[in-house]
């Protein structure tokens, strides 16, 4: 029987010293289909006003997002997985803390104009109007510095920076798969100076704030180990 790549990945983060309770949070977080199930749950106890709305947020952004894939490599084997299990990974950690429809619409879309061009037009087209400003405020503009946009987000609305928080608790998740040294240092010295602090004080967010921190000692252990590597 073929090895599972995926195993061959927790194995490899095994001897880098990873925490097992990070690994199943790494593990859990790849697991499309119960997500998708769990969304269809959540929606339909959480959010019964809003239903229909959430369903259809969900498949438009899951159709904008149908040609894009995350690939990690694990020598000599490569895995692929749908890029949408991110933003629908980002919606179902808002749920969790119980944010509102209207911000977990938000987390569903909030990739849609940096990665799949989609235009502000489009949301006024579904009267998403309120959402569409959301998104913009979330998206880097293609004249920021990458400085000035993370000014900006820490200048925004509360609502902003809960989106963008739960964005970056996922992609410190994905940082695990990472073998890209400096964008490792850049992520961990952004959640070091804005969202550690946004976690440990916001009302919401601090409830996922030991799982932040405990992710994000486990991606210096694991950025030191690619360093030492090399």
């Amino acid at each position: 029987m073929m090895k599972d790549p995926f195993n061959d990945l927790i194995d490899q983060l095994r001897k880098e010293h990873i925490s097992d309770d990070v690994l199943h949070i790494l593990h859990d977080d790849f697991l499309m289909r119960r997500k998708q199930q769990e969304f269809v749950t959540n929606i339909i106890t959480k959010y019964p006003e809003d239903t229909l709305l959430l369903q259809e947020t969900f498949a438009w952004a899951q159709e904008q997002h149908s040609k894009q894939q995350q690939i990690i490599t694990i020598v000599p084997n490569t895995i692929t997985f749908p890029y949408f299990s991110h933003p629908l990974s980002v919606a179902l950690s808002a749920m969790s803390l119980c944010l509102p429809s209207s911000l977990v619409q938000a987390c569903l879309l909030h990739d849609v104009i940096e990665d799949c061009a989609c235009k502000e037009q489009q949301f006024i087209a579904k009267r998403w109007k309120r959402t569409a400003s959301k998104i913009m405020m979330l998206s880097k503009q293609p004249w920021e510095s990458h400085q000035d946009y993370l000014t900006r987000i820490m200048e925004s609305p509360l609502c902003i920076k809960q989106i963008k928080a739960l964005d970056i608790y996922h992609n410190l998740i994905r940082a695990l798969t990472v073998d890209y040294v400096p964008y490792l240092q850049r992520l961990l010295k952004e959640v070091e100076v804005y969202y550690l602090p946004l976690f440990a004080h916001d009302k919401k967010l601090s409830l996922l704030y030991p799982q932040v921190k405990k992710l994000f000692q486990a991606v210096c252990l694991h950025c030191v180990y690619l360093s030492n590597r090399t």
